[in-house]
């Protein structure tokens, strides 16, 4: 009878264990983002939460888009905006806009924030609520604005979610912080006719650029034999 209870205690405390070991493995990321954050307490660390487009021609090549504010090619894709009832939760955690003009748009989720306090950040924008969740704004900016779609060309494209991409906490050594980044992740399928039109149209414009695989792995590419720069967070659009 003793053994029967041993081996059942047993088994049960071995249960406890490895559940708890499996569910440090699983969370190590938020584990050591929260003890990071926690050790930095009341030091501003900068965070930006931003959304990608993957554009894929039959080629698989990827559809770039020139930086306005950094010298690279990236992306279609912009950075969330908050909304008015933001404001609460913006004192209550802390939040201030940022504070470099280069960088700075009214109302973006491109901020600075005590580091006791990103936990709580990326809670809030995990319910979606306060905030920006209709993702189609910067693709109206920056692909129907310029001529390459029309507005009615929306009617046949689609939008589909992949992935979330979270940097960690890490530092940065453009703004000499440490930083947050997340990036959601959006393919976008066409129709054979749209997307033809995009690929003629992108191909005149020197905004844009279509890349391939290996170029966003080197992190970058060549025009008439000039280097160009490929941002580093084009690798999180190819993953779809």
């Amino acid at each position: 009878m003793n053994f029967i209870f041993s081996e059942i205690i047993s088994g049960v405390i071995g249960a406890i264990v490895g559940g708890i070991v499996t569910a440090i493995f699983t969370n190590r990321k938020s584990i050591r983002t929260r003890l990071k954050s926690w050790w930095i307490g009341n030091k501003k660390i900068r965070m930006s939460i931003s959304y990608l487009f993957s554009i894929r021609d039959d080629e698989g090549n990827y559809l770039l888009i020139k930086g306005n504010r950094i010298q690279q090619y990236q992306p279609i894709g912009g950075v969330y905006k908050y909304f008015k009832s933001f404001q609460p939760i913006k004192s209550k955690l802390e939040v201030t806009d940022e504070i470099n003009k280069n960088f700075y748009d009214p109302d973006d989720l491109r901020i600075y924030l005590p580091g006791k306090n990103l936990m709580k950040l990326i809670e809030w924008f995990k319910t979606g609520e306060n905030r920006e969740t209709v993702i189609t704004r910067e693709f109206i900016e920056e692909i129907i604005a310029p001529g390459l779609l029309n507005i009615t060309d929306l009617e046949n494209i689609d939008f589909e979610y992949i992935h979330r991409k979270e940097s960690g906490l890490r530092f940065s050594d453009h703004f000499e912080k440490e930083e947050y980044l997340i990036y959601d992740v959006f393919k976008v399928s066409f129709s054979k006719e749209v997307l033809a039109r995009l690929k003629e149209n992108s191909e005149k414009n020197p905004n844009f650029l279509w890349v391939s695989q290996a170029d966003i792995d080197t992190k970058n590419t060549y025009i008439e034999e000039q280097a160009i720069q490929i941002g580093e967070h084009a690798k999180y659009i190819t993953t779809c």
